[in-house]
């Protein structure tokens, strides 16, 4: 009995009647695997498609006042990508700044207790390879980004051009 292993891209590593198959570039790879005993042959062919995978990272806010809870998700770019962990650390903080980050799994949350400029770094590993990313906050001691807009009409309706309404909240 003969087996004979091919592909067009990636490694295969052929063991008897079951081989392994790994590609770290994207696209498709086709697999022939052909039996023969001699006197009759066949032969199977698949295609494997390999897309590229990406870690991100999010926030629920990237700039708040100081002691507002930030909620921070990792993902892949394929959700059926789940690591078993994913570790969560603080690259950057202000001098003072004593917050840290609290994971679990692949969420985190952090509440800045100073103002300035907080980098959070997610890092994980899936089937061997892995993956980090970083992320920048921004943390202020006034409200930042409450911005109401709206435009005026006067009492019969119309439109009054150009006119605008801004209303700030700001603290004391």
């Amino acid at each position: 009995l003969s087996i004979t292993w091919s592909k067009t891209a990636g490694a295969l590593t052929p063991n008897i009647d079951k081989a392994i198959f790994s590609n770290t570039s994207t696209g498709t790879a086709t697999i022939t695997v052909s039996v023969s005993d001699g006197t009759h042959s066949v032969s199977k062919t698949i295609d494997i498609s390999v897309s590229s995978l990406t870690f991100g990272l999010t926030a629920s806010k990237t700039s708040v006042v100081v002691g507002t809870d930030i909620t921070l998700t990792s993902s892949f770019s394929d959700n059926r990508a789940v690591p078993s962990s994913v570790s969560w650390i603080i690259v950057s903080k202000p001098t003072s700044a004593s917050s840290n980050v609290i994971g679990n799994g692949a969420s985190a949350t952090i509440s800045p207790d100073v103002a300035g400029t907080y980098t959070i770094k997610a890092s994980t590993t899936l089937y061997g390879v892995a993956y980090s990313k970083e992320i920048s906050l921004s943390a202020s001691n006034e409200v930042v980004g409450n911005v109401i807009e709206g435009i005026l009409t006067s009492t019969n309706g119309d439109l009054l051009s150009g006119a605008q309404i801004r209303l700030y909240n700001k603290s004391d």
